[in-house]
């Protein structure tokens, strides 16, 4: 059963292999489409996990490597700096493992949670993932029952001995991706790591442990995974490299690129040194500008002025070369790190020494590479983006220093110059106190600069999303004495309008009553429910069978829970039990293991039909339509893609399936189903990499759809032609803040037109008094006003991508679920944002 996520970025993760020619997927506007009526498909994959299939996945030594080790049983780990593949590579490898009858676990960390939690409930849910991915959900829950008496790290490392071992039969694969999360975490897990090198080296006396293999994929070194120095350090498995595209293996990348491919190819490749995420993003926006030169684009996008704190690639490499938002970095370190990087860049040799903390945090922040042992800057586009003037501005503290040993060397050559020459005595102390006036003021200058650096970092900071590390640099420079109304403003733009109620488990599937009044939710295996004045919780259940989603009848009075298992459970709210029990999917198997499920669950507006949409059950996935009254189906449709959303019209006379198509590249149609005979009445044109969210107009006059490239179209259902659509490209972005260019002080409010790739929706609400709150995967919220094709509010509010959204019936309130931490986030649509009081 695929999990939220995956519909987001995964469902790429299991489409069946193929390859296209380039020369029939060039990235351009206005590009004939295919012969069935469909989008072309893109071929190049700027950012996020390349599908195995898409023509543009480089296959590297990397690929053959890992899939021949863990093949033979080998331990692996792929330790590289960020945006090198390693996602990808391991989604590719999952999949040919697969096909050899492999059974595997894909674990994303960051999926577990972070800051907030306690080894016993980070440790529980690594276990209960762990039991999910494998199809061993129910036997993790019994698992956890019985071993409460042992510690956390050994209770997830005896479920993969005894439970997964003796359940499974053949080889299993386990990979734990993203394990540079672990060092966020409040705790030590250095027990994990040791475990996994007990299990490796345990293989001598037990040969069942030989089945299982484990393989470790993240932005770390192995010296981070266990870093108390009493301890043996991580030193098992092999380690996997990922390089750099070499200009034999991208050669393909030059059919996309136009009649003058090879050439263009190669000056990209002078730019980027074959850096993937680098190269693939140059090439696809050269794809879109192909008036453009790569040298042009290069220095608008990634040299421009302010291009190290807009783009996230340079941002991100600027943080970690820094050390930014690691405590344990002290300022001694990050001096040490900049010194060593400015000698690397002057061409002085700079070795390769993951033993030293300066040198592998040059290495894994990603702006340099191996080259016989020695560092070496990456490409070109690093090397000037972070040149020897980036480095004198982040030195902490460099200026002062040389002021400060200045002066005492001064003050010693006036001592001995006294001893001889007493007369000169006079002059030199002027001398002295000319040097302490000016380290005073080369002090204050440095505070100012550090200020004024960690303002625009809050600024940036906040425009991505990343709320906690915004209140971290506000709460830093909260009592400097060159604070003013830059620093207002940044706090006050990220609080206004929000609500965080924290809650003990991850919640999914928001649902307000009829009235309002009321929020439901799932949570823990849970049905929860919430009184939306306090957001306390008034009540809850735990039915019989684990829910992977629910719908609440517009009374209230029942709830039909969709089960991991695949059945459907009609639960009556005043008697608490169970009245029937559907069985709906029970017995088929899902297209990425375990069982099938219902994805989406809707009661049409009276409350007299229910339908449910099933999502990726091999291939067979259908809509079951049943009548409340006496529960029986009155429709049973096969389908060939799964259905992502259900959306009954206002009015009741329109059903609308959406789907997220296997081949996600190819687009997702949208069907129109009227309830008179459940007959598809109109099909909807195909939006590029499937919809991610359907709603109707409050006048049942206009289908509303939201696609993962961003675009948002509003449909007639009577001739299921297209009205109008909105694109990411008309947004305007939420403002930031800039140091003025010359003075270096003064600051600005800007709200610059967004540019470059397009924002992906993952969930979506309408209001009853007709607007559209649209939530991306970047964190971003929207509110649209479709009469009047207006966007009302565009605030980015989330440091997490968000997976499901409701909004409530009166408009006021839009409830978001997010899942680290484990919240719900409250938008106040009435709110006024602080732009507008500004103005």
């Amino acid at each position: 059963m695929p999990t939220r996520e995956a519909l987001v970025v995964g469902a790429f993760h299991w489409v069946p292999s193929w390859r296209a020619d380039p020369r029939e997927c060039e990235h351009r506007p206005h590009r004939q489409a295919l012969d069935d009526g469909e989008p072309p498909v893109s071929f190049f994959v700027a950012g996020g996990t390349v599908p195995p299939g898409s023509p543009s996945y480089v296959e590297r030594a990397a690929d053959r490597e890992l899939f021949d080790a863990l093949v033979a049983g080998e331990f692996c780990y792929v330790l590289n700096s960020r945006q090198m593949g390693k996602s990808s590579l391991a989604v590719r490898t999952i999949g040919r493992l697969q096909e050899l009858g492999v059974r595997t676990a894909f674990i994303d960390l960051t999926r577990l949670g972070g800051a907030t939690l306690t080894p016993e409930q980070w440790y529980s849910g690594l276990l209960v993932e762990t039991g999910r991915v494998l199809g061993l959900k129910s036997e993790a829950a019994a698992h956890l029952r019985e071993t409460r008496d042992l510690g956390a790290a050994q209770r997830y490392l005896a479920f993969l001995q005894e439970v997964v071992l003796e359940r499974l039969e053949g080889s299993v694969v386990v990979m734990i991706d993203e394990i540079d999360a672990v060092r966020s975490l409040p705790f030590s897990t250095d027990e994990l790591f040791a475990g996994i090198r007990q299990l490796h080296n345990g293989r001598a006396s037990d040969p069942a442990l030989g089945r299982l293999t484990l393989c470790l994929l993240g932005a770390a070194l192995p010296s981070d995974l266990i870093r108390d120095p009493r301890t043996t350090p991580f030193n098992v498995g092999r380690r996997v490299e990922l390089r750099d595209f070499s200009p034999e293996e991208s050669a393909p990348f030059a059919a996309a690129l136009g009649s003058d491919g090879q050439r263009r190819l190669l000056e990209v490749l002078r730019w980027t040194g074959g850096h993937p995420f680098l190269t693939q993003t140059v090439c696809a926006e050269l794809c879109e500008s192909p008036s453009l030169s790569p040298e042009a684009l290069v220095r608008s996008r990634y040299l421009d002025a302010r291009a190290r704190e807009t783009d996230p690639n340079l941002a991100d490499v600027g943080r970690r070369l820094v050390g930014e938002g690691d405590p344990s970095v002290k300022e001694s370190e990050r001096s040490d790190t900049l010194s060593l990087y400015e000698r690397m860049l002057r061409g002085k040799p700079v070795a390769d020494d993951e033993s030293s903390p300066s040198a592998a945090r040059i290495k894994m922040s990603g702006v340099a590479r191996v080259e016989n042992g020695l560092l070496q800057p990456r490409n070109r586009i690093y090397a000037q983006a972070f040149d020897a003037k980036w480095v004198r501005d982040n030195m902490p503290g460099q200026e002062l220093l040389r002021q400060k040993r200045a002066f005492w060397k001064g003050a010693l050559r006036v001592g001995a110059v006294a001893s001889i020459v007493v007369a000169a005595i006079g002059t030199l102390a002027v001398l002295a106190t000319q040097n302490a006036h000016r380290a005073k003021v080369a002090e204050e200058r440095t505070a100012l600069s550090l200020y004024e650096s960690r303002i625009v970092n809050a600024g940036t900071e906040a425009f991505q999303g990343r709320l906690p590390r915004v209140e971290d640099l506000l709460l830093a420079t909260s009592n400097s004495p060159h604070r003013n109304i830059e620093w207002s403003l940044i706090n006050g733009q990220t609080k206004v309008g929000v609500r965080h109620v924290p809650l003990d488990a991850a919640p999914d599937w928001p649902k307000f009553s009829t009235d309002g009044s009321r929020l439901w939710l799932s949570a823990n295996g849970e049905i929860r429910v919430l009184d939306t004045r306090t957001w306390q919780e008034i009540s809850r259940f735990r039915p019989p069978l684990s829910p992977y989603n629910f719908a609440v009848s517009p009374s209230g009075k029942t709830v039909v829970i969709a089960a991991t298992s695949g059945e459907l459970l009609v639960w009556n709210t005043d008697l608490r039990r169970v009245d029937r029990v559907l069985k709906g999917l029970k017995g088929q198997r899902g297209e990425v293991g375990g069982n099938a499920a219902y994805l989406d669950l809707r009661f049409s507006p009276d409350g007299k039909y229910f339908a449910a949409g099933s999502g990726y059950a091999l291939r067979r996935d259908q809509l079951d339509v049943y009548r409340v009254a006496d529960w029986k189906q009155v429709s049973a449709r096969v389908v060939s893609d799964p259905i992502h959303d259900l959306a009954f019209s206002p009015d009741g006379k329109y059903l609308a399936i959406s789907y997220f198509p296997y081949e996600a590249v190819r687009g997702g149609p949208t069907d129109i189903i009227t309830t008179k005979d459940w007959k598809v009445s109109r099909r909807l044109k195909s939006q590029r990499g499937g919809i991610m969210g359907t709603e109707w107009m409050p006048d049942s006059k206009g289908l509303i759809t939201a696609s993962v490239d961003g675009t948002i179209a509003v449909s007639d259902p009577e001739t299921g032609k297209m009205r109008y659509r909105l694109t990411d490209q008309t947004r305007v972005s939420w403002s930031v803040i800039e140091m003025h260019a010359q003075t270096g002080r003064v600051f600005q409010l800007a709200d610059p037109q967004r540019r470059g790739a397009q924002q992906s929706f993952t969930a979506m609400a309408m209001t009853d008094d007709g607007r559209l709150v649209a939530q991306s995967i970047d964190g971003r919220s929207t509110v649209y006003d479709l009469k009047r094709r207006q966007i009302l509010r565009d605030d980015r509010i989330f440091g997490q991508a968000v997976f499901d959204t409701d909004a409530q019936p009166n408009g006021r309130l839009v409830v978001t679920a997010c899942s680290d931490p484990a919240e719900l986030i409250v938008q106040d649509l009435e709110a006024p944002t602080t732009m507008q009081e500004l103005r």
